[in-house]
């Protein structure tokens, strides 16, 4: 994330449920040293990938990085448009 950090313009948090998730506020904590522990927070990662690409401009790309449950949870997002 701190390698990140000067090359992407607008951070969306979201937590996962289950026994290896976090919520969004225990994320953003655990980034508090980075830039992205100002992003915007979400209830979900479908939620996070909305607002994301609901702020995005033309030419623009949404990055969604994490681990496979957070990836699986984004491309069910856009599976569901």
């Amino acid at each position: 994330v701190a390698a990140l950090g000067e090359r992407i313009d607008a951070w969306h948090l979201a937590g996962l449920s289950g026994p290896r998730g976090v919520t969004v506020d225990a994320f953003a904590q655990r980034l508090s040293d980075t830039a992205a522990a100002a992003g915007q927070r979400h209830a979900s990662v479908a939620e996070a990938l909305a607002a994301a690409r609901a702020a995005a401009g033309e030419g623009d790309r949404s990055l969604v990085f994490g681990s496979f449950h957070t990836a699986a949870a984004a491309l069910q997002a856009l599976a569901d448009e």
